[in-house]
């Protein structure tokens, strides 16, 4: 990961950073342009946080087995919230997964 980061940034001229626009603009503006991007990009990373923080939490609060039942079941809530704000149609397949991963977590727990 550090090699591919560090080779965006070579340059043959000491005063740029980059040679290339795009990554010009990426460095003056992490986040992108302000506006509805930001604040989406922003909201994602506030939530991965959260997530994040609650899966450590649940690992620490709960006996290992019950949480690791509890985390292998995000698949089911992703294909919710997939129907719910993207439209997505939902497929046999799809339904297998979730069955798969119920039997999982009921398996472990």
């Amino acid at each position: 990961g550090g090699i591919v980061f560090g080779a965006m940034f070579y340059t043959d001229d000491p005063n740029s950073l980059s040679t290339n626009a795009s990554n010009k603009k990426l460095i003056r503006q992490p986040f992108g342009p302000p506006g509805v991007g930001r604040t989406i990009v922003l909201a994602r990373g506030i939530l991965g946080g959260a997530g994040f923080l609650f899966d450590y939490h649940c690992m620490t609060a709960l006996p290992l087995g019950d949480a690791i039942s509890l985390m292998s079941l995000y698949p089911i809530i992703t294909l919710l919230l997939a129907r719910v704000f993207l439209g997505e149609n939902i497929q046999p397949l799809h339904i297998a997964a979730v069955t798969a991963s119920i039997i999982g977590a009921i398996c472990i727990a």
